[in-house]
């Protein structure tokens, strides 16, 4: 009996083509077993709590919103309702606006009637593979977001996290 018959099968039971299927599925589903566990070890670390205080930083801001922002109220995400925490202190200046001067120049001016504000938020967040999640949201300075409250909504972006 030969290896390859003359129809192509292997063994005179099974198609080659077919049998080289098999052999990469096989394979895909090797490599990703072993690419999950790591060799015994699980890639995916268990979430750790840490409690954190989160900047956010707002800009041009109406005055009805920043007037409805209380020290202990808390924080979600707007999207994802993901838990942030409790507002511990907040911090109002005039907004500002980068505007270019027909001379070349970039120069700082203030937007009338608005506010810009950093807004302190204490909470709780799990350390999952080395980043800081509130829920689904990363906790990463930059990260851009609206958060709201029960009394206001607004834009913001991380300008500080820091673990405790």
């Amino acid at each position: 009996m030969s290896l390859i018959d003359n129809r192509g099968r292997l063994f005179g039971k099974i198609n080659l083509i077919d049998f080289l299927l098999i052999l990469v599925v096989l394979a895909a589903i090797a490599f990703g077993v072993y690419k999950l566990n790591k060799g015994g070890e699980l890639a995916i670390l268990p979430a750790e709590s840490k409690k954190v205080t989160v900047e956010f930083y707002g800009n041009a801001l109406y005055p009805f919103q920043v007037e409805n922002m209380k020290e202990g109220d808390f924080v979600r995400t707007l999207d994802g309702n993901d838990v942030i925490g409790t507002i511990v202190s907040i911090k109002k200046n005039d907004a500002i606006n980068l505007v270019a001067t027909a001379d070349g120049r970039t120069v700082i001016s203030k937007i009338p009637d608005k506010y810009s504000v950093y807004i302190e938020v204490e909470g709780t967040a799990k350390l999952t593979n080395g980043i800081l999640m509130a829920g689904n949201t990363p906790l990463l300075v930059g990260n851009e977001f609206k958060i709201k409250s029960s009394s206001f909504t607004m834009n913001s972006v991380i300008s500080k996290v820091v673990e405790q």
